[in-house]
Formats: structure tokens, C-alpha cells, sequence
């Protein structure tokens, strides 16, 4: 009688020990709606509630999103593009604008601004009056030496330097007001007879191009090099706003050694105030805010 009532008290504690297991536990908070068509489902299937299935559905929907709106401000060949230059928009007007550097695209160009532009009080000849470029090991890319240097855009010579001091070996192109869009010529302030002017200097040689020859955007003129008084190989580069239809036969800095047509070239361009200079770097803002996403 005693083993019965052992026996019977040992399964009780086995029913005890089984109802409060952590998998039963589980299952009692684990709920599932069945819906009322469960046979044509298939036997045994379930169905998560309809406010599951809603958040799961916006969450996708949102995912998707947000790759469509990420991939579109993508730059090809680099991340998200500062500020937001996409890769499927077209310049402003068929605007074509180009880096001053071959190798160098434009949204890297301000990772080598070796020398900002310092604007000097007016009539002055001190400070900086363009940007250089220069590096020194980038990439796969030793030096800049020796670099492609190319028209911004489409474009006239209208000097051609060798060894002149203190630009050295360089190249002015003019850009009439004509050619630029409408909005650019408002945010540069170009009036009616006048004309975008860009100089290039310390190439490596004279740039093998003839005064009055017109040349495309991205066309490569000369070579990053050290001419006249440069220290290191860069490139110098200047923009200005003056009147169009100007062609300098030389230009150089004040010394016995130059022509009077020389040195007045070079005050008329430097500090006469007929060529108002800008940041050269903001031809690139601009087209870069040209090219972001426009509001409704």
C-alpha cells in the first residue's frame, strides 16, 4: 500500500514540475490568429494580425524608398555627392563645365587647394589672387606634375605665355557672356559686352595653341608644371569678369627687362580694375547648386 502511495505522489510532483517548464510558459503568451480560411491555405497555417502586416508592409515601403532617394544623389565613382551633384542631371541650359585637371574630378578639386583665394583691396597687387592646386602622393597618383590641365569650357585663346614672370608658361581663355547661361551671368554679375576670362599658369611648357583659336570644354592645353615663380609644382588658376574681345600679346611683371605693352598687360589684368576677379572655386558651387534636386 505504502509503494501505491509513493508512486501516485512521485507523478504528481512529474505534473507539477511539467506545467511550470519554461516552454510552457512560453506557449501560454504566444498567440496566433487563425483566420476562417485556414483550409484553403493549407491545414495548419496561420496568419499574423492585420496591424503586423501593415507595419511590415510601410517598413518595406519606406526601405525602398529611401534607396531610390540615396542612390539618386549618388556622384558615379564617388559616395553622396557635396552638395548634391547627380550623375543623371544635365548642366543648367546645356551648360558644360569641366575640371581645370584631367585626373581630378570636380567634387574632389577642393581636396588639393594648396593656396586659397585671398582677394587684396582694390588696385592692389599683394595676396592671392586665384587658387592653386597641388598634392603630393594621391592614390595611385604620385605627383601632380605633369598633370593634364584642361579648358573649364568652350572658349577662346587670347594669350599665350613662355617663361614670363612671375606667371611663367600659361594660357588666358575668354568665354563670351553670350555663351553662358542666363542664370550665370546673373550670379557673376556679366553685363552685355562682357566675358568670362580664365588664366592658367606654371605649366610645364608654352601652351602649343594659337591667339584667337577656339577650343571645346575639357580640351587639354598644357601641363601642370613649376614656371616663373613658382616654388613647387601647382596650378594656378584665376578667374575674371572684364571687357570682351581682349587679346594680350604678352604680360609681365614691372621690370627693365619687359616690354611697356608687357607691363601695361599686366597692371590692366592685375590691378586697373577693368578685370574684376572672383574665387575660381565658386564656378564649381555654382554649377554644383545648378545640378542639386530643385524644390516644388
Amino acid at each position: 500500500m505504502m509503494r501505491y502511495a509513493c508512486k501516485a505522489y512521485l507523478l504528481f510532483l512529474v505534473m507539477i514540475l511539467v506545467s511550470c517548464s519554461p516552454t510552457n510558459r512560453y506557449k501560454s503568451h504566444t498567440t496566433f490568429t487563425i483566420t476562417p480560411t485556414t483550409k484553403e491555405r493549407g491545414e495548419g497555417s496561420v496568419e499574423l494580425p492585420k496591424t503586423t502586416q501593415q507595419t511590415r508592409q510601410s517598413a518595406i515601403q519606406l526601405s525602398t524608398e529611401s534607396v531610390t532617394k540615396s542612390t539618386a544623389t549618388m556622384a558615379p565613382g564617388v559616395g553622396l555627392a557635396p552638395p548634391s551633384i547627380q550623375a543623371d542631371r544635365k548642366p543648367i541650359d546645356e551648360f558644360e563645365i569641366c575640371s581645370p585637371l584631367a585626373d581630378i574630378p570636380i567634387d574632389e578639386l577642393a581636396d588639393i587647394v594648396s593656396a586659397p583665394y585671398e582677394p587684396p583691396p582694390p588696385g592692389k597687387e599683394d595676396r592671392h589672387h586665384g587658387v592653386d592646386f597641388s598634392f603630393y602622393r594621391r592614390g595611385d597618383i604620385a605627383s601632380i606634375l605633369g598633370m593634364g590641365v584642361q579648358t573649364v569650357m568652350a572658349s577662346k585663346v587670347v594669350m599665350v605665355l613662355a617663361d614670363s614672370f612671375p606667371y611663367g608658361n600659361a594660357i588666358m581663355l575668354e568665354t563670351a557672356w553670350t555663351a553662358l547661361p542666363k542664370d550665370v551671368q546673373d550670379d557673376l554679375g556679366i553685363e552685355h559686352g562682357e566675358a568670362l576670362y580664365i588664366l592658367y599658369a606654371h605649366l610645364s611648357d608654352p601652351p602649343s595653341v594659337a591667339l584667337m583659336e577656339s577650343l571645346p570644354a575639357c580640351d587639354i592645353v598644357g601641363f601642370v608644371g613649376k614656371s616663373g615663380n613658382a616654388g613647387v609644382p601647382h596650378l594656378h588658376m584665376e578667374t575674371r569678369i572684364g571687357p570682351s574681345g581682349e587679346v594680350f600679346e604678352g604680360m609681365s611683371y614691372y621690370s627693365t627687362q619687359t616690354t611697356p605693352e608687357e607691363r601695361s598687360n599686366y597692371t590692366r589684368w592685375r590691378t586697373g580694375g577693368e578685370f574684376t576677379h572672383f574665387d575660381p572655386v565658386h564656378l564649381y558651387e555654382l554649377h554644383a547648386s545648378s545640378l542639386s534636386p530643385q524644390g516644388p
